[in-house]
């Protein structure tokens, strides 16, 4: 019995992945649950486990390959007795179907869906005058998800998506192809007159998207109210002086040397540099400064830090001091809750606060969902448990989407402070310095005290300086007038 591993639907978002590293080699024993192989969305990194237990019969997937949801990576060979003949058509090439979904203990979405190769059926005769239409339907039945999706979003009917010459293993239509093929059918920009001056680009807005039923789109104070929500049209990424394609002149890329090792980025790599270059295209960042009195936490930590961690299970850090005192200020200052898009901006009704981990590979935001209705001991556990899932690569991508603000903590690491970029759609993040020991003025005498540097990136599209300020010294006054757990 053989049964086939497919590229898992790690999201109703994400139309495809990336195969990693693979833990096992042909012919190696895997059991079942074991980890298998790894693989990377534009989200999350996932090590994904086998669905049964036998001996890896094939790899359909190198690694560094990505390739659309549903599709057959690899097949383990159970060691039972075949029953039925699999079919004869390369494993790649067939649509994933029937292939049972099914869900881990705890509600987590499972990241494996499992099929049991099918015994062959004798084709059926085709009769005279329906060869065409046999073949259009073979085509059509190998399109993968992401394919029809492109296809969609470009009003490219059916007839003609599959007259689109096909790379992929017997001929099959891969999503390259069709860029490629839009690339193609677009029309020539009309000559310009001498002295045209073309118009500003028009950068895309962050896709913001909100629910059914908005609580509100409020007057954010001092602002008009809006009236309506328009969402942004969609619009290439655009380069100043960089040609159509939309990549960066050639004069301002390096080129390799000989004794160079050049190395691809990885999916995380990329969506980074992608989300970064656009964060600071798309609004106007500006960062202010302060510095914070820490000895009252620092003294409360150090007094009931083992308490904490026997009581709670969790350690005792900073960190939840930080996010309790940030989360207080959001109420107090609702417009750093909030979203823009063009000409509107979306006052959000939770905080979901976004949390940066630090992990080899690169950074991740899991998200602490509702966390304006949780007290500290509840932040601290929460904090612990993403930091943790996330080091482990046991994160959904749902559990790293939807922040509405996002603290980062680049103290941890000596930092004495930053200027931390704005996460899309978000329009500010908090950074942290390292708690340092200071001489201060305190009452008109020196005093050596810990000090930690906060620093606040903020949206100037929305957000004044004097309202960005008054954030910050509300969350300064918070963290040394704390109230005690």
């Amino acid at each position: 019995m053989a049964t086939r591993v497919v590229m898992p639907q790690m999201g109703e978002s994400l139309s495809e992945g990336t195969v990693t590293k693979w833990f096992k080699k042909v012919g190696e024993r895997v059991e079942r649950d074991e980890p298998l192989f790894e693989i990377s969305t534009d989200k999350v990194d996932t090590e994904i486990p086998a669905p049964a237990s036998g001996v890896l019969e094939k790899i359909l997937v190198q690694e560094g390959e990505t390739v659309a949801v549903e599709t057959v990576v690899a097949v383990i060979d159970s060691g039972e007795p075949k029953s039925q003949a699999p079919r004869p058509d390369d494993e790649r090439t067939q649509p994933a179907v029937d292939v049972p979904a099914s869900t881990e203990s705890g509600g987590h979405f499972k990241a494996v869906q499992e099929a049991t190769v099918l015994e062959s059926k004798p084709a059926e005769p085709v009769q005279q005058g329906q060869t065409a239409v046999a073949e259009t339907d073979s085509k059509s039945n190998v399109l993968s998800p992401a394919v029809l999706s492109l296809a969609a979003r470009n009003q490219i009917p059916m007839p003609e998506l599959l007259r689109i010459p096909g790379t992929g293993a017997g001929g099959r239509i891969r999503k390259k192809d069709v860029k490629r093929y839009i690339e193609q059918r677009r029309p020539p920009a009309p000559p310009q007159p001498p002295g045209y001056a073309a118009p500003p680009p028009s950068y895309p807005w962050p896709a913001y998207s909100p629910p059914p039923n908005p609580f509100a789109v409020l007057s954010p104070y001092p602002y008009p109210p809006v009236q309506a929500l328009v969402p942004a049209p969609p619009s290439a990424p655009y380069y100043p002086g960089a040609p159509e394609t939309g990549q960066a002149p050639a004069e301002y890329l390096y080129q390799p040397a000989p004794e160079d090792t050049v190395v691809p980025m990885s999916a995380m790599r990329k969506k980074i540099a992608d989300h970064v270059i656009w964060s600071q295209r798309i609004s106007a960042q500006v960062t202010s400064f302060s510095e914070c009195d820490m000895h009252r936490i620092v003294h409360y930590r150090d007094e009931h830090q083992a308490d904490f961690q026997a009581v709670e299970g969790v350690p005792l850090t900073f960190l939840p001091f930080v996010a309790e005192a940030t989360v207080k200020a959001i109420k107090d200052f609702p417009i750093f809750n909030a979203s823009v898009l063009p000409e509107q901006i979306v006052m959000k009704k939770h905080v979901h606060l976004g949390v940066a981990i630090a992990l080899d590979e690169g950074l991740i935001v899991p998200v602490i969902r509702n966390a304006d209705e949780m007290n500290f001991v509840g932040l601290a556990r929460a904090m612990h448990e993403m930091a943790d899932r996330a080091r482990h690569k046991d994160l959904a991508p749902e559990e790293v989407q939807g922040a509405t603000f996002t603290i980062t903590n680049p103290g941890m690491f000596g930092g004495l402070t930053g200027t931390p970029l704005i996460s899309q759609p978000q329009v500010a993040i908090l950074g942290l310095g390292a708690v340092q020991k200071k001489p201060v003025v305190v009452e008109d005498a020196i005093a050596i005290r810990p000090i930690m540097m906060l620093a606040l990136t903020f949206d100037h599209r929305i957000i004044d300086g004097a309202t960005g300020f008054q954030f910050l010294e509300r969350v300064r006054l918070n963290l040394e007038h704390f109230e005690l757990p």
